[in-house]
């Protein structure tokens, strides 16, 4: 409910992104929120008046994709398996990026390494090391 919301949930809300924050970590994160079957019977008076609005609002315009609502599973309908969909498409995106984003780190780690080669110092089993820690992830991936 949105009592339960503005009393307890939007503090713990607002704790984790600012601990996410602080932290570095920006694009890792994802809100899930479980909702009952009548939750989304409004008001026509007042159409931005759920929980999933309220929670959309906190974390900002740019950032409402990370908020996703998820109905409740022991329900089947329509609304319940796109809402499933909607999840999982977002986990996989969130996923990739993250890969993308760790592996853009690592070849970029490697590119440096190689342009030192010229500089005294420079150890090429450093680098093969990394390579081979580069390679072994794309296997991995698959």
């Amino acid at each position: 409910s949105i009592e339960v919301y503005k009393t307890s949930v939007k503090e713990g809300i607002t704790a984790w992104l600012s601990t996410l924050k602080r932290l570095g970590i920006s694009s890792d994160w994802l809100i899930i929120l479980l909702e009952p079957p009548d939750s989304r019977k409004s008001s026509k008076l007042l159409p931005r008046n759920s929980v999933l609005d309220k929670i959309k609002n906190e974390v900002g315009e740019k950032l409402k994709e990370r908020v996703i609502s998820l109905m409740d599973p022991a329900k089947l309908d329509s609304r319940q398996a796109e809402s499933w969909k909607t999840l999982l498409f977002s986990m996989r995106n969130k996923i990739l990026v993250a890969y993308n984003t760790v592996l853009g780190r690592f070849e970029d780690n490697m590119r440096k390494q190689r342009e030192m080669r010229n500089h005294p110092g420079w150890n090429f089993c450093t680098y093969f090391i990394l390579q081979e820690e580069l390679a072994f992830v794309y296997e991995m991936l698959g």
